[in-house]
């Protein structure tokens, strides 16, 4: 038997054969995602990337079985500060996203023209639409914001899911729709009312755009009506996600396969009392015709022989 070690022209080195053989090694814990028909090859471990080594796994014996473990999930006081900091990164970029959109919004949106007389500035239409379609542009767009930032978050985020995540989108909301309504209907502002009193007759200008429909006081800290529409789609949808997903802490979780040898078979107890073999039990029931049979004390003697 030649040696692995020993090259072509080299003597085969001896073997001790005295020695027994070395164990296998134990197998490595491997991920839920390292086993299955993709992994395992045809249809036993070891033809495929677990089995012959790839990407850190070694290859388990052929007996062994698998045994999921329970999914760890990260609770760690770093896992809390991150998923913080994930959080507020959302609500500061959700902000930030909603004083840009004031501005695309005061440039698309319709308005209401009026146009300056000798008794003063009057609408230039009698029935006047700029206020309701300058409001339902702004919803709209609030509105799309609200489906698009949480589906965006939980598919790029899907580590740091949970309530956390959730308050950070809707604080995030509440905050992007608020400033673009607050920032949006102060574009213009001044030069609206600076042409409400010199503007020369004849000519017209636009009416900037408000969202007539909320109430925004920031410093009596109160926010009401269309400004939270953002904010309660967001939350309704991010909600919907979450109900249906597989595992409670709504993240990607991954088990871990660990190798065990198999059980050996249920043998003798060797306690136990040996049962007997059926030919002994049918030798034990018949009597030998060697030996004489028991004489019965209760039977009569037999009487003497005559003459």
């Amino acid at each position: 038997m030649n040696s692995p070690s020993s090259g072509p022209d080299e003597p085969p080195a001896p073997v001790d054969l005295t020695k027994p053989a070395p164990a296998p090694p134990a197998p490595a814990d491997q991920p839920i995602w390292a086993i299955g028909p993709d992994a395992v090859g045809n249809g036993s471990v070891g033809n495929g990337p677990v089995g012959n080594g790839e990407n850190g796994y070694a290859a388990p014996p052929p007996d062994w079985v698998p045994v999921v473990g329970e999914p760890e999930v990260r609770t760690t006081p770093r896992d809390w500060l991150i998923e913080i900091a994930a959080a507020l990164a959302v609500a500061v970029v959700l902000t930030g996203l909603g004083a840009g959109l004031a501005y695309v919004w005061a440039e698309i949106s319709p308005r209401t023209v009026l146009e300056m007389t000798a008794d003063g500035a009057v609408y230039t239409e009698p029935h006047p639409e700029g206020y309701v379609a300058g409001e339902s542009v702004y919803l709209l767009m609030t509105a799309g914001v609200g489906i698009l930032a949480p589906v965006a978050v939980w598919l790029l985020l899907r580590r740091r899911r949970g309530p956390i995540m959730l308050a950070g989108l809707a604080v995030g909301s509440v905050a992007g729709a608020t400033l673009m309504a607050w920032l949006g209907q102060r574009i213009d502002l001044d030069e609206y009312r600076r042409l409400l009193t010199s503007a020369p007759v004849g000519s017209r200008f636009e009416i900037p755009v408000k969202v007539y429909s909320a109430v925004i006081d920031l410093a009596g800290f109160r926010i009401q009506g269309a400004v939270l529409v953002q904010a309660m789609i967001a939350v309704a949808i991010y909600t919907f996600l979450a109900g249906f997903y597989p595992t409670p802490s709504l993240r990607p979780e991954r088990a871990v396969v660990h190798w065990v040898p198999p059980e050996p078979a249920p043998g003798p107890d060797p306690e136990a009392a040996p049962e007997p073999a059926p030919e002994d039990e049918k030798a034990g029931d018949m009597v030998s015709s060697g030996s004489p049979e028991t004489s019965d004390h209760r039977a009569a003697p037999a009487p003497p022989a005559g003459g």
